[in-house]
Order: structure tokens, then sequence, then C-alpha cells
């Protein structure tokens, strides 16, 4: 299993996927000059790099985490100083930091997903993959479901999708974020992902 913290994450996948990998080291060529609202979508997905660090303060990029395209995962991740980037009535998110995370699943099966840490004390972060028109279907989000450059997303999400049938080379987002009732609405968070071998 590999076992990821943010910017470990990133670095991967601005090394293996090759449009990200484009976008990442425009954005890091940039990094000097402290501003890369241009208005160019390039720019802002190409924030990735910074996500380990804490003086990122865009934090609205999306996917903002490229995950490795494992069989097996475990990855860390904060939502401290990201900005708030998709709601939902139906999971109760207003305007906490939220983290969107993309994987292509290297083999066609069943993957199965779970939140293992997060801030909260009183169980109100979670993860969302699927809208709940599409619950017992494999449909999930993808990252044509990322909100455009400062915009936010409004998605109809529903908790507990823990078993995800892919097929080779699908994408799915992933979203993490709190509720507005949580005790905690910020922080770091480790969810896995493991294919389930038959």
């Amino acid at each position: 299993m590999a076992i990821l913290a943010a910017g470990c994450a990133d670095d991967y996948a601005s090394g293996d996927d090759d449009d990200a990998a484009d976008d990442d080291d425009a954005a890091a060529d940039d990094d000097d000059t402290g501003d890369d609202d241009t208005g160019d979508d390039d720019d802002d997905s190409g924030d990735d790099d910074d996500t380990g660090d804490d003086d990122d303060t865009s934090g609205a990029a999306c996917p903002h985490v490229l995950l490795p395209s494992d069989l097996n995962l475990e990855y860390t991740g904060s939502t401290v100083g990201l900005a708030n980037i998709v709601e939902s009535s139906r999971l109760e998110w207003t305007d906490a930091p939220d983290d969107a995370l993309l994987y292509v699943a290297p083999a066609s099966g069943l993957y199965r997903l779970e939140l293992t840490d997060h801030p909260s004390g009183n169980g109100g972060c979670g993860l969302s993959v699927q809208e709940f028109a599409n619950v017992g279907t494999t449909t999930y989000y993808d990252e044509n479901d990322c909100p455009g450059s400062g915009q936010v997303a409004n998605i109809d999400g529903v908790y507990g999708v823990n078993e995800l049938t892919l097929t080779q080379g699908q994408s799915v987002l992933i979203w993490f974020g709190c509720t507005y009732w949580s005790d905690a609405v910020t922080g770091s968070y480790t969810l896995t992902l493991a294919a389930v071998l038959e």
C-alpha cells in the first residue's frame, strides 16, 4: 500500500499525468511571481504543487490533488488554507474549506474507499463520490464536476458510498468536506482506497 502525504501525492501525479505535469510545471515556474490570477485555467489547476505547503493561500484548484493510480493507497491531506469549492444541502456542507482529489483506476474491479481520520470530534466531516440520483450505479463524480475558476460547485451528494465499481482508466473525483455543525470545519484527514481482490 502506498502511504502518501499531501505533497507526495502531488509530486507523483505531476510526474505521471501528462496534462497535469504541464500545468504543475507552469505553476512551479510562476511561483516566484506570487500571482497566478491571470484568468488562465492552466494556472489555476497548476496550484497542485503547493498542496502540502502551509503557505498555499489560493486553495481553489480542482482537482486539488491528483492521487497516484495505485491499487492500494493511503492519503493524508488537509483543508487548512483551502477555499470553499463545493456546497451541498444534502451533505450539509456550506462555506467550510473543501478538498477535491482525483483518482484514475489502474484496473477494472471493485474498490473500497474509507475515511479513517478527520478533524471533527462529532462526526461532522466526510467523503462524497456520487450524486444521490446515481446511487446504485457506476456513475461517480469526475473532473467535469469541478467548479469553474472563482465558482463553487453545488452538488446533491451522499455519504456512505464505500464500494466503487470502476473500469480501467475511469476517473473519480473524491470530495472531502465538513458540515456547518461540525465542531471542526478544517484540518487534516486520512483516507484509504484499495482494490478488492477476488
